[in-house]
């Protein structure tokens, strides 16, 4: 299975995505990339970035519900 089908998936099930879960879990170097297509495939992924430290904010990705 590819890293974007796995992704996807990972975002289907209601999980949110961070880089260092995607290199964990689907060994995925540039999950930005993968987004990208997956943004391109028609998911309504969204963007937020977290603190994981001091001075420190990375994007964490999630799939969009409808209210």
């Amino acid at each position: 299975m590819s890293q974007r089908l796995s992704i996807q998936r990972h975002l289907a099930a209601g999980h949110s995505i961070t880089p260092l879960i995607a290199l964990r879990k689907f060994g995925c170097l540039s999950l930005s990339q993968r987004i990208g297509q997956i943004k391109r495939d028609g998911f309504p992924v969204v963007t937020k970035l977290v603190k994981v430290g001091p001075n420190k904010r990375v994007a964490e990705y999630k799939i969009q519900r409808k209210r």
